[in-house]
């Protein structure tokens, strides 16, 4: 067995920054287990798969669009951006969590360009003001150390040849991202999601020596060991439960609206750039551009077709308030966004 050269000392103490901060990139305590919550994030969830379909389907941008999404819902009510109801500004924040991470993700990112190829008539005053919540809220803080981030150090750790190879880093990432479909994920630190799907992986890789690596990657100084185990036990009943979806071979994802790009290099959002919103370890910063392309060209699925859509409620959205009257799940308003979009029929 060929093996790859470890991490070098800089890289390591670049890690161990990472390591030290994961934490304010997580939902808060206690989120996983609100079942009111649940039920909005189910809706974010299916949403947010249905709209970012495209041609060079890139699978990191919705990802990055639910973290935002679990970190400003877990912490912060519903800003109420749109005056005619609260189930609009939930449609309207999960929208920006979403374009916020296309430009994060891809500077020349046309987000009026994005709304006309859905055939999303919001406005524009509102979609912007939206964004400037969510990025207050989440103080600037929009380069997230997602399990993405930590994926190359347990590889590094394990030390083999295999790892190098294109396909087996991608069965890594497709385990985290089509994982974070499940909220019992969010109670886990990013770095033990990427410590399991590491081992995930190698367990079909290598199914001899699984205990052997199992041994290695919890000895690490940054895992805790009952954590890792409580994980990887989550992800490998949830890969039986879904008919082993987190394990299934990536397919190409079918082609869907195209996303042009015609716009400037630099999104503002309010006074400041959203490219310039946070500086983190280069580690993790040079690592993002390692994510493009086939690596992250795969279907995400995160719901199932032959389920019924999950509805969006004024209980889920503000959680233990009694709403008498639900007139308001009736609206047939912003902008004629409910007639133009199907996906919204699912609310009717």
């Amino acid at each position: 067995m060929q093996y790859d050269p470890p991490l070098q000392e800089h890289e390591l103490q670049s890690f161990r920054k990472l390591f030290a901060v994961e934490s304010v990139f997580m939902a808060s305590e206690g989120y996983f287990q609100n079942r009111n919550i649940a039920n909005f994030r189910q809706f974010a969830v299916s949403f947010i798969e249905e709209i970012s379909k495209c041609e060079n389907f890139d699978a990191f941008v919705p990802y990055l669009a639910l973290n935002y999404f679990d970190r400003f819902i877990s912490r912060h009510e519903l800003p109420r951006v749109v005056t005619s109801t609260d189930e609009e500004n939930a449609i309207l924040l999960v929208i920006s969590c979403l374009t916020i991470a296309w430009k994060m993700r891809i500077k020349s990112f046309n987000a009026d360009l994005f709304m006309t190829a859905r055939k999303l008539r919001l406005d524009r005053i509102s979609f912007r003001k939206m964004e400037f919540h969510i990025l207050n809220a989440l103080q600037w803080r929009m380069l997230s150390l997602t399990p993405i981030c930590f994926a190359k150090y347990f590889m590094s750790l394990l030390n083999l040849t295999p790892w190098n190879l294109a396909p087996n880093q991608r069965s890594v990432y497709e385990i985290i991202i089509r994982g974070q479909a499940e909220i019992e994920f969010t109670q886990f630190k990013p770095s033990i999601i990427a410590a399991s799907a590491v081992l995930t992986t190698s367990l079909k890789l290598f199914p001899s020596r699984f205990e052997e690596l199992k041994v290695t990657v919890s000895s690490s100084e940054f895992v805790s060991q009952e954590e890792l185990l409580q994980c990887m036990n989550l992800m490998e009943m949830k890969c039986k439960t879904a008919s082993s979806a987190l394990l299934l071979p990536a397919q190409q994802p079918g082609a869907g609206s195209s996303v042009q790009s015609q716009e400037e290099n630099i999104h503002r959002v309010g006074k400041k750039t959203v490219g310039e919103i946070e500086e983190v370890p280069a580690v993790a910063a040079s690592s993002d551009n390692l994510f493009h392309g086939p690596l992250m060209n795969f279907e995400l699925q995160w719901t199932d077709p032959q389920q019924p859509r999950p509805k969006l409620t004024s209980e889920s959205i503000f959680p233990g308030r009694d709403l008498s009257d639900d007139s308001c799940l009736r609206s047939s308003r912003f902008g004629g966004f409910f007639k133009c979009c199907p996906i919204l029929d699912w609310l009717a």
